[in-house]
């Protein structure tokens, strides 16, 4: 196991939160060179922010009260504010309640809530369970931790959460123990509405979810691997605000499919979606979950 300990590294020309939205950028420049006022590098310091280990980490941006808030988990969730530049405006503060372990943080950000949904991985009792939280700046926080009701989860990949503008709620999505994903609609304040629903298809494997919203026909795509008798797999699904999965895309069969992550890009209207397959592989997807373009991302070495 590898502890790690928390750190935001401000990034010159963008700053991805997660891999799909360098994969976007790169996606957009492959076969040709970058020019060199494109090319990444870290901008100021780069601090220990919470000098603890952590089993997950995650970032997500209030562009109201320009501050990142950053979150990390082993045991307890924690949380921290920081400024454009990396450095902290607040102190480390503790999200989770204690009661059990919590692990693989997650968290999004709503402008009508005024602040964020922290979720986490937790075992109160034997079971993990999908904890939540709101949290704002400066207030921090801003509501009672809530469970989500549902089978067990499995804690070795963040609950992924994303949230639409328009319909004014998060989309939370998680593994559970017997390999199927799950989702779960978030209100602004932090609560369940509606029962959980099951997203991937029965009878066949799938882990490691990922989310993001579309803003041309608000609703969500959730990307997850898996595995059939076929081999390993890349899907992915549309799932509406009311919770309605209406697609269904299974097109990547491979060997040791993981990871994932996907991106909505505005400009195109289109998804970016990577995933671990012997290096960084992505697709772009249509709105309808259509695959139109699918390739090698980046290599294990380099």
């Amino acid at each position: 196991m590898t502890h790690t300990f928390l750190r935001l590294r401000a990034r010159r020309w963008c700053s991805p939160r997660r891999l799909a939205g360098l994969a976007t950028v790169l996606l957009a420049v492959a076969g040709s060179a970058a020019p060199a006022s494109a090319q990444l590098s870290r901008v100021g310091s780069n601090p220990s922010l919470i000098a603890t280990g952590v089993r997950g980490s995650d970032v997500a941006f209030d562009p109201a009260n320009a501050v990142y808030l950053v979150v990390g988990s082993y045991g307890q969730t924690w949380g921290i504010f920081v400024n454009v530049a990396g450095v902290p405006v607040t102190s480390p503060f503790v999200i989770s309640g204690g009661a059990g372990f919590a692990h693989y943080p997650r968290v999004a950000y709503s402008p009508h809530a005024g602040g964020f949904l922290v979720t986490w991985h937790e075992n109160v009792g034997s079971p993990n369970f999908v904890h939540t939280r709101m949290v704002s700046f400066p207030n921090r926080l801003v509501s009672p931790i809530r469970i989500i009701e549902s089978s067990s989860t499995w804690w070795e990949s963040g609950a992924a959460v994303a949230y639409s503008p328009i319909s004014q709620l998060f989309l939370v999505t998680w593994r559970s123990g017997d390999y199927l994903i799950h989702g779960a609609r978030i209100t602004l304040s932090g609560a369940p509405v509606g029962p959980t629903f099951q997203i991937s298809a029965s009878g066949v494997g799938s882990r490691d979810p990922s989310v993001a919203w579309n803003s041309t026909t608000d609703d969500f795509g959730v990307v997850y691997t898996g595995f059939s008798n076929a081999g390993a797999t890349t899907s992915f699904a549309r799932v509406t605000p009311a919770g309605q999965v209406i697609r269904r895309n299974t097109f990547n069969v491979g060997a040791a499919t993981f990871i994932t992550d996907v991106a909505f890009n505005t400009g195109t209207g289109r998804f970016v979606a990577v995933w671990s397959q012997n290096g960084t592989q992505g697709a772009e997807i249509s709105a309808a979950g259509d695959v139109l373009g699918q390739g090698l991302v980046s290599t294990t070495t380099g």
